[in-house]
């Protein structure tokens, strides 16, 4: 199996979180949105910012 920076569990309410090196990483802030995508059947999760400079 690849290392990973960090993992997360889906609780039993279908909910995660975001792990503290990615939070900081990407500057990311209770608030914030993030959008999730497909591509290539891989799950894409970008930031407000990630999509501004598209």
């Amino acid at each position: 199996m690849k290392d990973y920076i960090s993992k997360t569990k889906v609780n039993i309410r279908l909910a995660t979180s975001i792990p503290s090196a990615i939070r900081t990483k990407f500057d990311i802030e209770a608030g914030d949105e993030l959008y999730w995508d497909i591509e290539d059947n891989k799950i894409i999760i970008k930031t407000k910012d990630s999509i501004k400079e598209l």
